[in-house]
């Protein structure tokens, strides 16, 4: 006998719904599967993973009713029983939900899920003997459950086997913070192909696991900012992880930088103060703090530390654009124009620093050396707004000089 397959539009919203479930919109997930069912009734996929959401949105009732639906047509269908069992121990049936956990394991002896459970409802009828021997199953199968081990060390506390309980708990954070430093590596590679919102879905993972790894506070931070959100709501993840490692550079930097960004320059420049406490010679913080000051109008105090910054790295392209942008601020067009030539000898294909010779070419009225300059920046970044700013006006001028008319000398 040979089965229709299901329509076209029925696979396809089943992926949906699964897809909406991981990503814990349960709701959703639940309106989907709904509507596959419409489609196809028979879908046992669609009616399982219909249980699944139910039982997430704690709505039990329902969940058993769309449980018997399925293990009458299939009494084996372990996605099934596997939620029954955990249902049932919702509502307090703790000896039925092992039944069903039992059922699982019939089928599939390593069934970490089905292992694990079945030790948390024997600790809840008080059988914590044998709810260890389960989490040893478990670990067994994953070697790596965290949860495993907690519940192992609540177990054996119950037990009064206290220093045993404590080595369980002490692998029960160790395991969590290798897990969630492995979380904080795929937010990274998450973040570097741009794809920010997953990214911050895994660092937050990652804090879920261990809320002092420092890194993933940082990395989130940083995603955030990159994604264009406000300083209000990046800047607390940075101090969260500076309460936890007063010494983390990369917080204090980055806190520096987005504060000088927003134009908030005292506060970056109490930033970079507390960096080059802990490393005077960090360039970056050098640069920075100098940048700021800058921007106060404080020129030579802005001056002396981008020297200093330069004297330590001479050829930092950084602090050579922030030099020329000290010395433009001052006019002292002709002392920023060697900076910059500078900077255009070690990377010729540096936007800034092409965009600055545009700059310093139109301040000394060189307009036409200037319209070169800033067409070689517009290549690098088209969208630039003070480029085209000043690529626009110079070509305004040229555009004014042709319509005027050539005087004629007697």
């Amino acid at each position: 006998m040979k089965f229709k397959n299901p329509p076209k539009e029925s696979s396809e919203l089943i992926y949906e719904g699964i897809s909406l479930f991981k990503k814990n919109k349960f709701k959703n997930a639940l309106s989907v599967f709904d509507k596959v069912l419409k489609i196809n009734p028979g879908s046992m996929i669609a009616l399982s993973h219909k249980v699944a959401s139910l039982y997430e949105l704690a709505r039990f009732d329902e969940a058993l009713k769309c449980c018997d639906q399925v293990l009458q047509k299939d009494p084996q269908y372990l996605h099934t029983l596997f939620y029954k069992g955990l249902v049932l121990g919702k509502i307090g049936e703790h000896e039925k939900a092992i039944d069903f956990f039992d059922k699982v394991l019939q089928t599939d002896r390593k069934h970490v899920l089905a292992l694990y459970n079945r030790g948390v409802q024997l600790c809840k009828i008080s059988k914590y003997e044998d709810a260890v021997k389960f989490f040893e199953k478990t670990l067994e199968a994953d070697p790596e459950n965290s949860n495993a081990m907690y519940e192992a060390g609540r177990a054996l506390a119950k037990l009064g086997s206290n220093k045993e309980s404590l080595l369980w708990f002490d692998r029960a954070i160790k395991a969590d913070e290798k897990k969630s430093m492995s979380y904080y590596s795929e937010g990274i590679d998450l973040t570097k192909a741009n794809n920010h919102q997953q990214a911050i879905v895994y660092y937050d993972k990652a804090l879920e696991l261990n809320k002092n790894n420092v890194k993933a506070l940082v990395a989130k931070g940083h995603t955030l900012d990159t994604a264009g959100f406000s300083h209000k709501e990046v800047v607390p993840l940075y101090d969260k992880a500076l309460k936890i490692d007063p010494k983390c550079t990369e917080a204090i930097l980055k806190k520096g930088v987005l504060f000088e960004r927003v134009g908030l320059y005292h506060k970056a420049i109490s930033s970079y103060d507390d960096m080059l406490k802990i490393e005077p010679e960090n360039v970056e913080a050098l640069y920075g703090k100098a940048v700021s000051l800058n921007s106060q109008k404080k020129y030579h105090e802005a001056e002396f530390f981008c020297k200093r910054a330069l004297n330590i790295e001479p050829e930092n392209l950084r602090a050579l654009g922030s030099m020329v942008w000290i010395l433009e601020h001052q006019k002292r067009y002709e002392e920023a124009m060697d900076f910059c030539d500078k900077a255009i000898e070690i990377n010729p294909h540096f936007f800034y620093t092409l965009s600055y010779k545009g700059k310093l070419l139109y301040d000394l009225g060189r307009f036409s050396e200037a319209l070169v300059y800033y067409d070689k920046a517009l290549k690098l970044s088209p969208k630039d707004k003070r480029a085209v700013y000043y690529r626009n006006k110079i070509a305004n001028k040229f555009e004014k000089l042709k319509k005027k008319p050539f005087p004629i000398k007697f």
